[in-house]
């Protein structure tokens, strides 16, 4: 009776959820809405031979296979709606009935996220609200309703997926659960950041024998050959038509676009973002005249730094693996048998988190990788919520470039102030027996600090009129990522007492 009421409660969420975003419907969409519009044209009108070959349009297909052939699925009903929609050469073509169907698309493929956070739920310990109030955090998220329903992406469709391996891995299914997580690396490679968390767990309850401290002599090599083989069969049957083509080079330098620089156009909210702060803070103190490629706004090939030295890619990736391995070895050596499911969901947030701070070229929107599994263990403790509520705030605060249209800033800003309060109502009635949830002082003068900056940078263009543009956007971005690392540091300390 519980599980039924638990489902409704979700589903009827899900309902009033879609009715605000038809509000949304004809709103600003970003570039990304042609990007998608332009896959599906591709998908539907070419050979699958060039798929990974065609350069009409800048916004080329760089998605992996699975995700090429979920586009080709959405591209067969559009031809019913506006067939003009699926024409190669016609370049931002967005006609209303092209705008209706593709918001459409991404309301429906959210389901898949709805059923995964059903199921997750019933391998949830703890009481039926604590449940829905952490499924609800996930559903009504500000960074899944921006970034999806108004700049156009299809985010709640994957974390869905994500979501599923949980659900599968929770309850013992490892072979099913790894299936579930190649599959949704081959539809985006992005999370791949999240692997190295899932491997460990799968080595830890499945290759190895849980209930014991690990040793070689309880290692199961059959249960690990079972697992690879498995997931190469995934990857097989995604990129085996290209190997057969020759293409699968052709396909990678699509995926893995290393020459783009260190940051992106936006920063993200992250290490980076305070490096290239310090830079430019350092280049204005010092009379430096060498100008800094940071702050133009601009996707460049190549970056520097005027003062502090340049970053390199391999310095990223050096700074991301040091940075994981305390936490995968305590999920790797951890003896609590109960709290496997509270270990994975803590180390794939954690890996998300790490790749988000230290990674190269780092996209803003990748903080709902480590947003939305926060969620699922965000009750499970008073440091645990306040990282989360942090974690929503600042990497929340930081999408609020993404949609810079005045028709749209009071909508994002009511939704954003909406959502927040909602988080810390939840949270303080379900820690209600537990005492209500304090942020610190120094917390409290972080939240503070925020209202001032979003004050400051709503006045800054009627002040300063064209004068230092990107100013703005660096504040956000840095101020944001002071709030993410912190709220990591929080999620961190926690892991650790594994």
């Amino acid at each position: 009776m519980m599980k039924s009421c638990r489902c409704w409660s979700l589903i009827g969420a899900f309902i009033l959820l879609l009715l605000l975003k038809t509000l949304f419907l004809f709103t600003y969409h970003s570039t990304d809405f042609e990007v998608h519009r332009n896959w599906l044209a591709i998908t539907a009108s070419l050979p699958i031979s060039k798929w990974y070959t065609e350069n009409t349009s800048q916004w080329t297909l760089d998605y992996p296979p699975f995700f090429a052939w979920f586009e080709y699925l959405l591209s067969i009903p559009a031809t019913y709606v506006d067939s003009q929609m699926l024409e190669v050469s016609n370049l931002e073509y967005a006609s209303r009935e092209t705008v209706l169907y593709q918001r459409l698309t991404v309301m429906v493929a959210d389901t898949v996220l709805l059923v995964a956070l059903i199921l997750f739920s019933s391998t949830m310990i703890g009481g039926k609200q604590v449940k829905v109030g952490a499924m609800l955090c996930v559903l009504c998220s500000f960074g899944l309703f921006v970034v999806d329903h108004i700049h156009f992406q299809y985010n709640g469709f994957l974390s869905g997926i994500l979501f599923l391996s949980f659900a599968l891995l929770a309850r013992g299914q490892a072979v099913l659960g790894s299936i579930a997580f190649a599959a949704l690396l081959n539809f985006k490679h992005i999370y791949v950041y999240v692997a190295p968390a899932v491997f460990v767990f799968l080595l830890r309850t499945y290759c190895f024998d849980s209930a014991k401290p690990i040793s070689f002599g309880t290692f199961k090599v059959s249960k690990f050959i079972i697992l690879g083989s498995v997931v190469i069969a995934v990857f097989a049957l995604s990129f085996g038509p290209f190997i057969a083509m020759g293409q699968v080079e052709q396909v990678f330098s699509r995926l893995f676009p290393f020459k783009r620089g260190l940051t992106h156009a936006y920063w993200a909210a992250n290490v980076w973002a305070l490096y290239n702060t310090v830079d430019k803070v350092a280049s204005v103190a010092s009379g430096k005249k060498g100008e800094s490629t940071f702050t133009g706004g601009l996707v460049t090939d190549e970056q520097d730094h005027a003062v502090l030295p340049n970053i390199s890619p391999l310095v990223t990736f050096a700074l991301t693996f040091l940075a994981m391995l305390p936490f995968l070895w305590k999920m790797l050596m951890s003896k609590a048998i109960t709290s496997r499911t509270h270990h994975l969901i803590v180390g794939v947030t954690l890996c998300a988190y790490t790749s988000f701070l230290f990674g190269w070229h780092v996209h803003e929107k990748a903080a709902l990788l480590f947003q939305l599994p926060l969620s699922l263990v965000a009750f499970d403790n008073k440091k645990l919520a306040r990282a989360h509520f942090l974690a929503q705030l600042s990497g929340g605060y930081a999408l609020f470039p993404l949609i810079f249209t005045e028709k749209e800033t009071f909508g994002v800003l009511a939704l954003f102030v909406a959502y927040m309060s909602f988080l810390y109502l939840l949270h303080n009635f379900l820690h209600r027996g537990n005492g209500q949830i304090e942020l610190t002082v120094l917390e409290k003068v972080y939240v503070l600090g925020l209202v001032l900056v979003h004050v400051f940078v709503l006045g800054f263009p009627h002040v300063m009129g064209e004068k230092l543009p990107f100013l703005p956007l660096m504040l956000t971005s840095s101020y944001s990522a002071v709030g993410v690392l912190y709220s990591y540091v929080l999620v961190y300390l926690h892991a650790l007492e594994f």
